[in-house]
């Protein structure tokens, strides 16, 4: 978590297992629910905490950080595209909601 002024305004979750859409392998870190305020929006601090995250992977020696999100949601998957991310896969999952799933190689 991010704070500024006392204020929480960036959160995400690193994990060692993925979803249960992804393969439960030891070679990555995955990225959930990277969140931001709305009023601290379009100042960097996304960018800051998923650089964050690259190197939380990289010093535990990880190949890959992973992640899903809503295939819909352009620019979200537009936002992970240029923190690097290459989308591997696209699939409706439950028959209603289409996913998106990213990876960035660290090392």
């Amino acid at each position: 978590m991010v704070y500024v002024n006392n204020e929480s305004v960036v959160a995400t979750i690193i994990q060692e297992q993925g979803s249960l859409f992804w393969s439960n392998e030891t070679l990555s870190l995955y990225l959930h629910k990277l969140a931001i305020r709305r009023k601290h929006a379009q100042k960097g601090l996304s960018q800051k905490m998923v650089t964050w995250a690259k190197l939380q992977a990289k010093s535990n020696n990880k190949k890959f950080l992973r992640l899903d999100c809503a295939a819909d949601r352009a620019k979200l998957c537009s936002f992970y595209k240029k923190q690097g991310f290459k989308k591997v896969r696209e699939e409706v999952l439950f028959d209603k909601y289409s996913t998106a799933f990213y990876e960035f190689e660290v090392i």
